[in-house]
């Protein structure tokens, strides 16, 4: 079984410089891999706050010793989304592998249908349907 992070606080990323998110990251991750005995590889950030404005986190987990993120919704929405990201799992500029959360496509819009408010937030069927 794989475990990953999401951090200590639950701090969205935009709301950290890359300080801030170092300690936060790396806090988390010494705690889990005490606690579980294995590498913590992956992260996601709260919120999937990773946007355009802060790539910057990239360097910050390669740096950190993680492997892969799964920090990026494909979404047009007000407090996060990299819109025109891909949907599909990607190596970013940095060199670090992101894997997107999973979206569709409804009148030319990706919609996000993963994730645990989303699941909390759409009726079953619809989660259904998207999965």
């Amino acid at each position: 079984h794989e475990l990953a992070s999401h951090g200590y606080d639950h701090t969205r990323v935009t709301e950290m410089d890359a300080s801030h998110f170092r300690r936060d990251i790396t806090r988390a991750k010494q705690l889990l891999e005490d606690a579980g005995g294995i590498a913590v590889r992956g992260y996601r950030a709260p919120t999937f706050s990773f946007r355009v404005d802060n790539r910057w986190a990239y360097d910050v987990l390669l740096e950190c010793g993680y492997a892969y993120s799964s920090s990026v919704a494909p979404v047009r929405h007000d407090l996060y989304g990299i819109p025109d990201a891909p949907r599909v799992p990607y190596r970013d500029e940095s060199g670090m592998t992101e894997i997107p959360i999973s979206t569709i496509r409804i009148a030319e819009r990706n919609v996000p249908c993963s994730g645990g408010g989303f699941f909390r937030l759409y009726p079953y069927a619809f989660s259904r349907w998207c999965i």
